[in-house]
């Protein structure tokens, strides 16, 4: 069963597997609004200095130095789309932890199935059916 949510953006109830907190239909209206690709951009770069410098980040430095609201840069970090190797936020490792705890229990619950599927398969194109 999944975790539904309003979409932060337009409000809508949706199935929210990967903990963006908002819906595909606006996830792709953001990559194709010119603004917010470039706020990624300045965001991206920014950060990409500051790892180069070796400096440590949080999202609030990261919303200081960039004049992108932390909710934006929150946003990025949910998408995938800036690194999180170089901050140092507590929140920052701690929705880290969260959505690999999450992705592990997802692909644990696969585990079974999977298996299922390779006692099945013998190779190539035929399957292999178990006597009952």
């Amino acid at each position: 069963m999944g975790n539904y949510e309003s979409c932060k953006r337009c409000g809508r109830i949706f199935e929210d597997n990967y903990r963006l907190g908002v819906c595909d239909e606006c996830v792709e209206k953001f990559g194709k609004d010119k603004e917010f690709r470039a706020k990624l951009s300045i965001t991206r770069n920014y950060v990409k200095d500051m790892e180069l410098k070796g400096e440590l980040l949080s999202v609030g430095a990261v919303a200081e130095g960039t004049d992108i609201c932390e909710e934006e840069i929150w946003m990025f970090i949910r998408l995938g789309e800036i690194s999180t190797a170089s901050f140092d936020d507590p929140k920052v490792r701690e929705y880290k932890l969260r959505e690999s705890r999450q992705r592990d229990k997802v692909f644990s619950g696969d585990k079974d199935r999977i298996a299922e599927e390779i006692k099945r398969v013998t190779g190539g194109f035929h399957f292999k059916r178990e006597k009952e």
